[in-house]
């Protein structure tokens, strides 16, 4: 039997329509182009792309994520590519800065907590007196199930109130809660010691939970509350009624602004049952 690789040294004859085609092809002309990607070169892209460097710091900025720096690259680039590709090319080159652990949480274990730093106006309907409300947001960790309420201050009072309607609306209470070291519940930031409030440590004995505050300038330690924050930034301000009385008022409009809003949880159900 003839060998079908050393036969392709020679000359191959094709009938087609009765005229006779004569193509020299060897292995390596044959395998580049059956393989070969016509008119594009290994590594080469057809359309224009951003500056990925500068999108990666610009997304680190309040109020910014994807779509918007879409948006403002197809302005510049109408021929550029799809919000779905932008997205995938991002996250590509942003995996190539800086590899990161996999956090897993167990269903009932977290509750990451955090105030949005982006405040929201209400106005008094009666005397048109505008205010200026925090957002406090609380994410739980496996299934990122997320609560949000507007308080007037990030004081110690409105932060322990907070997390007292925090507990009632989730139905319970996790192992361990995860602050930023926000001075109303954290006198002394530490990685292995460090120094809670005492008002906010006797209300974490009081629903027998622990407090463990996340490391200073280390955003992956909390990364769950950070996209709670960045999804009340974005989503919950446009919706709540700016003329309300209050922050009931206001706490109600961002309830009903936040129904719907199913694929920010995955399976909260499974882990509210496992809540204290």
């Amino acid at each position: 039997m003839s060998n079908p690789r050393a036969s392709l040294a020679h000359p191959v004859h094709l009938n087609e329509v009765g005229s006779s085609y004569r193509y020299h092809l060897t292995d390596a002309v044959l395998e580049q182009r059956l393989f070969a990607h016509a008119g594009v070169r290994r590594g080469f892209r057809r359309r224009r792309e951003p500056d990925w460097a500068s999108l990666a710091c610009e997304l680190k900025r309040p109020g910014v994520n994807l779509m918007v720096l879409w948006e403002e690259y197809r302005a510049v680039h109408p021929e550029g590519y799809g919000y779905s590709r932008f997205c995938d090319l991002f996250r590509e080159f942003d995996r190539r800065l800086s590899p990161t652990m996999r956090q897993d949480h167990p269903a009932g274990d977290k509750v990451f907590v955090d105030y949005s730093g982006k405040k929201i106006m209400i106005v008094d309907r009666e005397t048109g007196v505008v205010r200026d409300a925090e957002i406090f947001v609380a994410v739980l960790g496996a299934s990122n199930y997320t609560y949000a309420e507007a308080t007037w201050t990030q004081t110690l009072p409105d932060w322990i109130e907070a997390h007292v309607r925090m507990f009632r609306f989730f139905g319970g209470v996790p192992r361990l809660v995860v602050p930023d070291n926000l001075k109303s519940g954290v006198h002394r930031a530490s990685f292995y010691d460090p120094e809670i409030n005492r008002s906010y440590g006797m209300m974490a004995s009081h629903y027998g939970v622990g407090v463990l505050p996340a490391r200073p300038r280390k955003p992956r330690d909390k990364a769950k509350v950070e996209a709670g924050v960045r999804f009340a930034q974005t989503y919950i301000p446009p919706r709540v009624t700016s003329n309300s009385s209050g922050c009931g008022q206001s706490n109600s409009s961002t309830r009903e602004a936040g129904q719907g809003t199913v694929s920010l949880s995955l399976f909260p159900g499974q882990e509210l049952q496992r809540l204290l």
